[in-house]
């Protein structure tokens, strides 16, 4: 809590000691910081395309043993609660006298706890009449046609900066004018790109080429179509997606 001040460490203070005066009978949990109170057993992500990750929905969940609705979260709960117990029972033994440490050369075996979630009724799903959708159509030959946007640049940017973190989507554009006697144009071309976007799709003089999106944590790939490019103006539009930004350590 260093960055939030001493407001920010009461206000920490404040949660843990209004948890513990519920009295539930069950232990909590929160991050772990030097200077954080003893832990908790609810957890919780970060806001917004901050979450943990991307593909990740703010909650207060993030995998914790107790979920945002008190939920127990099996087996990590009970493990964690075994564990627990057993540090507390041996509390005096672990931090009193001397350390020493012998191998009995024996092995463990270990029981699972096993659950099964069951989907309860919504109550919003027997009301769809109530829920009303609204959209609105966008233009999109600026962006594809025309190669027209908000701002010009000599070099590419940041997707973060330049939208200022307020949207998950930003076109790239840029145009390339071939003569009619032009030797490349009866070869065959391909439109290569080295991305790091969560999602890529390509349009070349209106026309959507192809998407690539990334996969298994790599979001360093190569996208590569074979493209048809006319004589005169060509506009080439690239269309970056962010779901979320990466976890920081």
């Amino acid at each position: 809590m260093g960055s939030y001040g001493e407001s920010g460490k009461e206000y920490i203070k404040w949660c843990a000691n209004m948890a513990q005066s519920l009295d539930v009978g069950v232990p909590w949990i929160m991050c772990q910081q030097n200077d954080a109170p003893q832990p908790m057993y609810h957890g919780g992500t970060n806001f917004d395309r901050t979450a943990d990750g991307p593909y990740i929905t703010t909650s207060y969940d993030s995998d914790a043993p107790l979920d945002e609705y008190g939920n127990l979260n099996q087996p990590k709960y009970g493990h964690l609660k075994q564990l627990h117990d057993v540090l507390h029972s041996m509390e005096k033994t672990l931090t009193y006298g001397n350390i020493s440490t012998i191998d009995f050369g024996n092995s463990a075996s270990i029981t699972t706890q096993t659950s099964m979630m069951v989907k309860k009724p919504n109550e919003a799903e027997d009301s769809r009449s109530t829920l009303k959708w609204s959209w609105r159509p966008e233009n999109m030959d600026n962006f594809l046609l025309k190669g027209k946007g908000e701002s010009t640049y000599r070099q590419l940017f940041d997707q973060k900066v330049v939208s200022n973190d307020q949207s998950d989507y930003l076109w790239y554009m840029t145009t390339i004018k071939f003569k009619k006697r032009d030797p490349f144009l009866g070869n065959s071309m391909s439109l290569r790109v080295n991305s790091t976007a969560h999602v890529l799709h390509a349009f070349v003089n209106g026309k959507h080429i192809g998407n690539q999106h990334a996969e298994n944590g790599n979001f360093h790939y190569v996208f590569e179509k074979d493209v048809k490019f006319k004589s005169g103006r060509n506009v080439i539009s690239l269309l970056s997606i962010t779901v979320g930004l990466a976890v920081s350590s």
